[in-house]
């Protein structure tokens, strides 16, 4: 009986901590530009969907992330740039702008990176496409010629979720092994 008291109660325990905040969006975001122009470089990366920044460029408004793998075109900055300070916003793969470095893509448009660094927030929508520009058409209008999407990529556990969920299961069977072989002796 104390045992079926135990399991019941760590039974409960797992299933509240599916609705503590924080584990249920805790899977990784994939960002995927798809450029529409042949030759165009598509890129791929992803990050945490409560990512910290590594820093903000050169205003509180634009957060870079560095070592950021993209899709075995090497690690980039990525940097998300805030339509209060740059015109149009977007964000740029390459070195951190300003410090000499080049730019895989440099994407002008809507604003991407929004909330605060505590509680982020993407846009657009997840599954919902946006439309990003490289160059300038004649007017110094941004030529929107890249769709970026953003997608929830699948969580996967750590090694050491799997090692608890082995070793808890293990300690059950014991726990039950144990149990029948007292009743058996008596």
């Amino acid at each position: 009986m104390k045992i079926a008291t135990q399991i019941k109660s760590a039974l409960i325990g797992v299933a509240l901590l599916a609705f503590v905040p924080g584990f249920a969006d805790a899977s990784p975001l994939t960002f995927t530009l798809t450029g529409d122009n042949p030759g165009a470089t598509s890129a791929t990366f992803t990050l945490d969907s409560h990512p910290i920044p590594s820093g903000q460029f050169d205003v509180t408004d634009s957060p870079f992330f560095n070592g950021v793998s993209v899709s075995g075109l090497g690690t980039f900055v990525v940097t998300f740039y805030s339509a209060a300070v740059f015109n149009p916003a977007g964000l740029t793969i390459g070195s951190i702008a300003g410090n000499g470095g080049t730019n895989l893509l440099d994407l002008g448009g809507p604003q991407i990176y929004g909330g605060t660094d505590a509680s982020p927030t993407f846009s657009p929508t997840l599954g919902s496409p946006i439309r990003l520009g490289e160059s300038l058409d004649a007017h110094g209008n941004v030529i929107l010629d890249y769709t970026l999407t953003i997608s929830a990529a699948p969580a996967v556990p750590e090694p050491s979720t799997w090692a608890m969920l082995l070793l808890g299961v293990v300690g059950l069977s014991l726990a039950r092994y144990t149990q029948s072989r007292r009743v058996q002796s008596f």
